[in-house]
């Protein structure tokens, strides 16, 4: 669920953003050009150079919930910025979101046995797929016909989406799923010649 929900919500933003802050917000080219600049270099920092601290410091698990917050957030700031300065906050917070694909494609190879490993990966590649082309369907549809909270309500509507997958994940017991795992791995190498 939670990963279905945030690569919708990923593909929709990629697709609309810039067309949205063009339009609403003045964004002009050279713009464009800075907030791409910006996005990369924090997008470099936080893989490069802060993703191993911040799960040592978290743990992947609590590195996920505040990926799924920061979705929330920069969503919000996206559907309500009243400048274009204030973007840069909400592009700054989109690479922390970034890490939860490989966060959670991790933790679900956790929760598996061994030998269902290339099954759950396929899964979730498959689940992803369909979310990438679901999303901005959805949210051009509410782009176009759905002004509730002004231009910008397809990205409350991802505010509420990346809510929704925090909401699944914090209620996915980590600890459980990994013992079992390990129970059934141990019984597995039993069987073994």
């Amino acid at each position: 669920t939670a990963a279905f929900l945030s690569k919708m919500v990923f593909s929709g933003d990629i697709i609309l953003f810039f067309f949205y802050v063009e339009n609403n917000l003045g964004v002009n080219d050279r713009d464009v050009a800075w907030m791409m600049f910006v996005t990369g270099v924090v997008g470099l920092l936080i893989q490069a150079g802060l993703l191993k601290y911040l799960i040592s410091l978290m743990g992947e698990r609590g590195l996920l919930l505040v990926s799924f917050c920061c979705g929330t957030v920069h969503n919000l700031i996206y559907g309500f910025a009243p400048v274009k300065s204030v973007l840069y906050l909400g592009l700054c917070l989109s690479q922390l979101t970034n890490t939860n694909n490989p966060l959670l494609s991790s933790l679900a190879s956790k929760c598996v046995a061994s030998t269902e490993q290339g099954r759950i990966q396929g899964a979730l590649f498959s689940l992803t797929s369909l979310a990438e082309a679901m999303g901005p369907l959805c949210f051009n549809f509410i782009y176009r016909n759905i002004h509730l909270a002004g231009p910008g309500t397809m990205f409350v509507f991802g505010a509420f989406l990346y809510s929704c997958g925090l909401v699944a994940v914090s209620l996915t017991s980590s600890k459980k799923n990994e013992s079992q795992v390990a129970e059934f791995d141990d019984e597995q190498e039993h069987l073994l010649p």
